[in-house]
């Protein structure tokens, strides 16, 4: 697991570092983005292996972010995991699903979770 580099990128600083430091507890590494600058040293340098994103974004557009991530071959594969504090269905849809979207506050433990099994 510790070859394994996650790149949280959110306004929530405070939120990032506590989910950062959860991660790094099961042995992953992570980088906390809080720029774009640092956002496109992190993605061509350091080149993450999973990406976390808040859906609330102050200085990028996350959806226009993951459009433009799926559309660069060098970076297709990463997969990303979206955070939010809007509410979410009860029921789990095959969107939300696919978009792997999970609500900040109530459902950090499980994003944890996914990922650990994803990288396990």
């Amino acid at each position: 697991m510790k070859d394994k580099l996650i790149a949280i990128i959110d306004n929530d600083i405070v939120f990032a570092n506590a989910l950062a430091s959860k991660l790094n507890s099961i042995g992953v590494q992570t980088v906390v983005i809080d720029s774009a600058l640092e956002l496109l040293s992190v993605l061509f340098v350091d080149r993450p292996d999973y990406i976390i994103v808040d859906t609330m974004l102050s200085w990028i557009d996350p959806y226009q972010f993951l459009e433009s991530l799926y559309k660069n071959p060098a970076l297709s594969d990463i997969k990303v995991f979206l955070m939010t504090r809007q509410q979410l269905s009860k029921g789990r849809s095959k969107k939300r699903e696919t978009l792997m979207c999970f609500h900040k506050i109530t459902e950090s433990d499980l994003l944890i979770e996914k990922i650990r099994e994803e990288i396990s």
